[in-house]
């Protein structure tokens, strides 16, 4: 069933929003429909909207919104900013008593924009004019991260040395950072892994691999009060390499032992 949300306006008209699916991964499209029905059946007290009265909606726009919550400093709630694609899907629209008429929607998202996290959130918005008044229905939909990423993330756990993974928009850089935590073997010598990624049009990800290193000498707890047990190193993926999770790892795994004999060698 699509996600859908209905607005009435009076007992005899109302405006439903549909999404062909709630979750979308970036670059993907979202199509939909805006749907406006007129009952012919007038309850006596509906004084919205006169019997046999022909509706006139103007202005009928569709929008997709991002919101970026951002904690103001003068106040601790959350402040809302907004930007937004907008279409005209009608200049204006007649509809008649028991009529019903549908507009459909369709968006891009871009293939490499944020996420749907704690400060990012994205609806689709529509707004219309009638008698006058302006008219507005709204309806959520959640961004994850494109396949290829998910590919990558994925591949870590289910062909590598680690448990599981969670991920986060970095808002200022513009790209997704993924923490992966290690298998207990793996733990003994790093605390966490972290993979900082974007997608390129072309479909390549590049990006950059973290790896947090375990404190076993006094010498590494200094050196983790200034970051320098976390060393680093540049990472990118082909669109070959990503059609097999066990290229993807042994990518990483690669990546991740050149960092490892990096750090026994200065040893």
């Amino acid at each position: 069933m699509s996600p859908s949300h209905q607005v009435v306006i009076a007992d005899t008209f109302h405006v439903d929003l549909k999404t062909n699916q709630s979750r979308y991964l970036q670059g993907e499209m979202i199509t939909g429909s805006l749907n406006f029905t007129y009952d012919e059946h007038y309850p006596a007290d509906d004084l919205a909207i006169p019997s046999n009265f022909e509706l006139t909606l103007d202005n009928i726009e569709a929008c997709l919104k991002e919101h970026i919550i951002e904690q103001s400093k003068a106040t601790s709630a959350p402040q809302l900013s907004q930007t937004a694609k907008k279409t005209l899907l009608c200049n204006s629209l007649k509809l008649n008593p028991g009529e019903n008429q549908s507009l459909e929607l369709l968006f891009e998202l871009p293939h490499n924009c944020r996420i749907t996290d704690q400060q990012h959130q994205w609806s689709i918005t529509c707004a219309f004019t009638l008698a006058q008044e302006i008219h507005t229905i709204e309806q959520p939909i959640l961004i994850s991260p494109a396949e290829p990423l998910l590919t990558i993330a994925n591949a870590c756990v289910s062909e590598g040395d680690f448990t599981e993974f969670n991920y986060h928009w970095n808002q200022q850089q513009g790209y997704i950072s993924i923490q992966f935590t290690p298998s207990p073997e793996l733990y003994k010598e790093i605390d966490h892994m972290k993979l900082r990624l974007s997608l390129a049009e072309s479909g390549e990800v590049n990006g950059s691999l973290w790896v947090n290193l375990q404190e076993k000498r006094r010498q590494d707890y200094f050196n983790a009060l200034f970051d320098k047990d976390i060393k680093r190193c540049e990472i990118s993926f082909d669109t070959n390499e990503l059609n097999s999770a066990q290229q993807v790892y042994a990518k990483v795994k690669e990546k991740l032992t050149y960092l490892l004999n990096q750090v026994k060698s200065q040893g």
